[in-house]
This record gives structure tokens, C-alpha cells and sequence, in this order.
């Protein structure tokens, strides 16, 4: 062992000249927020990723009174975006806002959808009613004739109605037809227990009557004409707008 030259600082046991190398544990590094493999980063110290959610869920309670699905589909698309964030980050606090904000924004499009439809109905069936009350029936015309079986104290068939022409096939549920004879009135129907019934004799619809076809007019409760030469006034009309046609006849 060399001793040590007065003045010059010793050298440590090892090489010479060579820095004598320190043996020790490095210290440990600590990776906050590096997740394992498969696992959702958590954000350092204890956060969560900010989402559109409150956006979403204020939109869809606006929707619910104003703007209807002009502001529910919005909602819906930014609240699907706010669950695909916090989603994936465990007890995030957005995640009830945007399920909420996508519940009512899904409610708000089904009601807007069905109402529009329901609306649509309602046009097309009031503006069906609205051209059948404005049709011009003066263009129907029908003739009236004495049928061929003779009066009697019976049940006669009295008169054959022809529709002539018309712009349109008549429905039975809007046909009235009355008879008066002697100061008396007459209802005729279809297979119903009036004084008077009609019977069709032609046609390929019974709800209603065609043009062309002959329907017959028939004492059915009633006792209407008991003798020849009786005179029926007819009065023939279609959703309460008289046809044209003739007024009265004479059987036999």
C-alpha cells in the first residue's frame, strides 16, 4: 500500500485515475396516469375529460317545448358523443346528463315524427271531406219510371230509378231518397225497416249506386199506394244536394 503524497488528495481503492463507480438501487420512477394494457387512461390527478353533456341535456328540455325535433336531433348526436367519452372513463359525472339529454332528445323525435304523420292524415282526410262537400252534383241526373208490376194491396214495387250520368258513383250511405203521397212522407233506405226500401237491380258495388244502374223503390212497412193512378212526388237527393231528375210520377 502506497502512502499518500503530502499535498495530493488519495486516490480510492481501484484503478488509477478511474472514478470508483457508487452501486445502488436507482430510484423508482412512478408513471401516473399510464394505463395498463386494455384499461381507459385516467387523467393525472384524479380528473375526467370534459363532455358536451350539460349542452346536450339543455337542448333536449328546450326541444321538449320549442324547436321539437329541430332541436332534439342535435341534442341526440352531441349526447351520443358526451357517452362515447365518458364511457369510457368509470363514474365519470357526465354520464347520467347524457343519457338523459338522449332519453328525452329520443322521446322529442318519436312525438315530432308521429305528430307530423298524424297531421298529414288529418289534411288528406279534411280535404277529401272538404272537395265531396264542394262537389257539384248538378251534373247527376237520373229517370224515373213506373215499374211494370201493378198496385195492389200488397208489398208493390212502385218505381225504377236510373242514375243517367253523374261525376261520380253515389255512395247509399249519402243517398236520401222520400216519397209523398197525400200529403204523407216516405223514407227509402237500403236492408232497413223504412216504409220504403230499395232494392238495386244492377251495378257490381251494393254500397253504392252506380251510373247506369237501376234501383227500385218498394213498399216495405208500409202501405204507400193502394190503388192505380197514384201520384209519388220524389225527392232525391245526394250529401243534402238535390239531383236532377223528375219531380213526381204516376204509377198504375
Amino acid at each position: 500500500m502506497q502512502a499518500g503524497i503530502p499535498g495530493q488528495p488519495q486516490q480510492p481503492f481501484g484503478m488509477p485515475g478511474q472514478p470508483q463507480q457508487q452501486y445502488g438501487i436507482p430510484p423508482q420512477q412512478i408513471m401516473v396516469g399510464q394505463p395498463n394494457m386494455g384499461q381507459p387512461a385516467v387523467v393525472m390527478g384524479g380528473g375526467f375529460p370534459t363532455t358536451n353533456a350539460t349542452l346536450a341535456l339543455i337542448l333536449a328540455i328546450v326541444s321538449i317545448f320549442f324547436g321539437g325535433i329541430c332541436l332534439a336531433i342535435p341534442a341526440w348526436i352531441i349526447a351520443n358523443g358526451a357517452l362515447a367519452i365518458a364511457n369510457s372513463y368509470p363514474n365519470h359525472p357526465d354520464i347520467s346528463k347524457a343519457k338523459a339529454a338522449k332519453v328525452i332528445s329520443i322521446i322529442v323525435t318519436i312525438l315530432t315524427v308521429l305528430g307530423v304523420i298524424f297531421a298529414g292524415v288529418l289534411f288528406v282526410w279534411a280535404n277529401s271531406l272538404a272537395n265531396d262537400m264542394s262537389n257539384d252534383y248538378s251534373s247527376s241526373f237520373y229517370s224515373a219510371t213506373d215499374h211494370s208490376d201493378s198496385v195492389s194491396a200488397s208489398a208493390d214495387n212502385l218505381v225504377t230509378l236510373n242514375l243517367i250520368s253523374s261525376n261520380q258513383d253515389l255512395n247509399f250511405a249519402f243517398v236520401d231518397i222520400t216519397l209523398e203521397v197525400d200529403g204523407n212522407w216516405y223514407t227509402c233506405s237500403v236492408g232497413e225497416s223504412d216504409g220504403c226500401s230499395i232494392t238495386q237491380q244492377s251495378g257490381t258495388n251494393d254500397a253504392v249506386w252506380e251510373v247506369g244502374e237501376n234501383i227500385v223503390l218498394s213498399e216495405n212497412t208500409q202501405e204507400i199506394c193502394s190503388n192505380s193512378d197514384c201520384n209519388i212526388n220524389l225527392n232525391v237527393r245526394y250529401r243534402g244536394s238535390p239531383l236532377n231528375g223528375q219531380q213526381s210520377i204516376t204509377i198504375s
